[in-house]
């Protein structure tokens, strides 16, 4: 018993390791944070450009390097064998992601469905239209934000469970995947900061509510060990055997739904945003000149490339070392 509470203790703070991933983002993003939300300056606007595609890429790169291939990897999967065309079928994991997709799509319609503005009757019908014009964009922009949160608090679930079989199965190796989880966070919780700043949070709210979300990591080690706890502490074989089909179990339900939802995210979202065309003007001399549209497409272009790149290569790089 001595041995399994060392590795619950070994593992929240393995969890808590991880979570400060968020501090080392922060670092890096903070001294942009009025820039990223100011929009009136050709460089927060390039800033911004080079924020959302940064993110979309991280995004995207943490779903095709790191979760797919986790989801859809050999072990414990319902599958199904169809004589007609002779494979097999993981229907826990290709279920889990569309369902990931579908309820990330109806939670972005709740939040939206919240965050609509009632319009007095007894109104102006031309501020009434009005508002009802507005009120959609602000609270799309907004959504962004929550449905991160969500996704990256799933993620962080995952990641904690991980560390907790690492412990439980022995302390080295334990030590190895936290510091595997760590260098994987750091890139994309700078995703997650900036999605945050540009979805309309100050940096400081931005960086709470995103450690906010790193300490699901801590549920998920104790969800982890709470389960041992109970079904499995009178087995000393458990530790050996049990414990790595357990989280497998768990893994192939619980990756597959996070992954889905990052998907949506940088997706719908936004690479959607990406895909808008705002106003977007160069100062020059003594006032502001309006780009024509062909060079408002390319240099916005340009910098939202290179933001999806410089994600693409960080979680890359990431996955390369480790």
């Amino acid at each position: 018993m001595d041995l399994i509470w060392d590795a619950f203790v070994e593992s929240v703070a393995g969890a808590l390791v991880s979570a400060s991933a968020t501090a080392v983002a922060a670092l890096v993003c903070l001294p942009f944070g009025r820039q990223l939300r100011q929009g009136g300056s050709l460089w927060s606007r390039s800033l911004n450009e080079v924020g959302r595609g940064f993110a979309a890429g991280a995004l995207l790169a943490d779903v095709a390097l790191h979760l797919l291939p986790s989801c859809f990897a050999e072990g414990v999967h319902e599958t199904h064998r169809s004589d007609a065309h002779g494979h097999k079928h993981s229907y826990t994991a290709s279920g889990g992601l569309l369902l990931g997709l579908f309820t990330f799509f109806l939670l972005e319609k709740l939040i939206q469905w919240l965050q609509l503005v009632p319009v007095n009757a007894n109104a102006n019908h031309e501020s009434s239209k009005r508002k009802e014009r507005q009120t959609p964009s602000s609270s799309s922009v907004a959504t962004v934000g929550w449905l991160n949160l969500a996704a990256d608090a799933v993620h962080n679930f995952v990641d904690g469970m991980a560390i907790g079989a690492a412990f439980l199965t022995q302390r080295r190796i334990g030590i190895t995947t936290t510091v595997a989880v760590w260098l994987h966070e750091v890139p994309q919780e700078v995703g997650d900061f900036l999605i945050l700043v540009q979805a309309g949070f100050t940096p400081m709210r931005a960086l709470f509510l995103n450690l906010v979300c790193a300490l699901s990591a801590v549920g998920g080690t104790v969800a982890l060990f709470g389960v041992y706890w109970t079904i499995g502490h009178e087995r000393e074989s458990f530790v050996q055997k049990a414990a790595p089909e357990m989280l497998e179990a768990m893994r192939s339900r619980v990756l597959p739904f996070a992954a889905g939802g990052l998907l949506y995210l940088a997706t719908t979202s936004l690479m959607a945003q990406m895909q808008s065309m705002p106003p977007f003007y160069s100062s020059t001399g003594g006032g502001t000149k309006p780009l024509s549209a062909r060079q408002q497409h390319a240099y916005r272009s340009g910098w939202q490339i290179t933001g999806l790149v410089g994600g693409l290569v960080s979680i890359l790089g990431v996955e390369h070392l480790l």
